[in-house]
């Protein structure tokens, strides 16, 4: 009902989902109200609504191609392969030209490693113990830890007591705010693979094989 109700005020001209509980009901009301509707699947499995949703939309739009046999034989030819739409810069700055960009030593190396804005306790876990068990013994790798701002007060304070905050070859900060140029520069990324991360990795990668 409260469904209807909003696309009667607002009369939309399309109505998109990207595949969370939230968007079923809206989508499935505007198909049935006739409105033109679309899904798309970020992930590299189909989410329970939109695998409901898939016989009700005109389009399916998908990241990952391999995806598309899991839709129903009839649907398929909804399905269109378009990625996922990112922030600008991915895919835009050479290894090189990012190495510099951080002021990276020739021959140092860099981690890069991140859990989301939120952090994610086991990343933020193992990191402090790479670091604490591999940063000293070889300050020729940098390793650059983004912990999330909510748990940046108990990780930092961890990351004090153990003496790390004295080694100049690593970083901890709540936040990446540059991540393209981080990315680019780095020679082993640590992460969820989480679709938007993955995306992001694989733009870097083809802009750097594009690059040379």
């Amino acid at each position: 009902g409260e469904a209807r109700a909003i696309l009667r005020e607002f009369q939309p001209d399309v109505v998109v989902g990207t595949g969370g509980y939230a968007s079923f009901p809206m989508v499935k009301a505007a198909a049935k109200a006739g409105v033109p509707t679309a899904v798309h699947e970020s992930n590299a499995k189909v989410g329970k609504a939109i695998t409901f949703l898939q016989s009700h939309v005109d389009r399916i739009y998908i990241n990952f191609d391999h995806i598309q046999t899991k839709f129903r034989r009839g649907n398929r030819q909804k399905v269109m392969h378009v990625g996922n739409p990112l922030r600008e810069g991915f895919g835009g700055l050479s290894h090189e030209n990012a190495r510099k960009k951080l002021g990276l030593r020739e021959g140092e190396k860099m981690v890069l490693s991140f859990g989301g804005s939120l952090g994610a306790e086991r990343i933020n876990a193992a990191m402090l113990d790479l670091m604490a068990e591999y940063a000293a013994a070889h300050p020729e790798v940098r390793i650059i830890h983004s912990c999330g701002s909510v748990k940046y007060a108990p990780v930092h304070e961890e990351f004090c007591k153990r003496g790390l905050d004295a080694l100049p070859n690593v970083t901890l900060t709540p936040y990446i705010y540059d991540m393209p140029t981080q990315m680019a520069a780095a020679d082993v990324v640590i992460s969820r693979a989480g679709a938007m991360s993955l995306s992001e990795l694989a733009k870097i990668q083809g802009g750097q094989k594009d690059d040379g």
